[in-house]
């Protein structure tokens, strides 16, 4: 359970890291989901699967629903991503089970 941990926090700093770009305020993990602030207000949260959790109130402001689109594929290419580099480092598994782990492209650079 730890590693699973583990790896959820790695892909919250690394989906963070993107939204920060992006313009968005990332918080703390808060009950397993990545908490996403724009513009001064709740938004959504990130799932450790790349998808986004939202309420009804939190898309209403203008633009909020475009800033929700965004931020959710952001999460889920950061998925994608994970999976190619998987994928690429061993092509003869799929994405969903890879032969070795790598968490983020900063890890996968430090083994190239």
């Amino acid at each position: 359970m730890k590693n699973n941990e583990e790896a959820r926090d790695r892909f919250y700093k690394e989906v963070g890291i993107h939204l920060a770009r992006e313009g968005f305020s990332v918080m703390k993990p808060q009950n397993g989901l990545l908490p996403i602030e724009w513009n001064g207000a709740s938004l959504c949260r990130i799932t450790a699967g790349g998808g986004a959790q939202f309420r009804r109130d939190e898309l209403e402001p203008e633009g909020a629903g475009d800033a929700f689109q965004l931020a959710k594929a952001l999460g889920m290419g950061t998925v994608r991503i994970r999976q190619g580099i998987a994928k690429h480092l061993s092509p003869s598994c799929d994405a969903e089970t890879p032969a070795h782990t790598v968490d983020s492209l900063s890890e996968l650079l430090d083994i190239l």
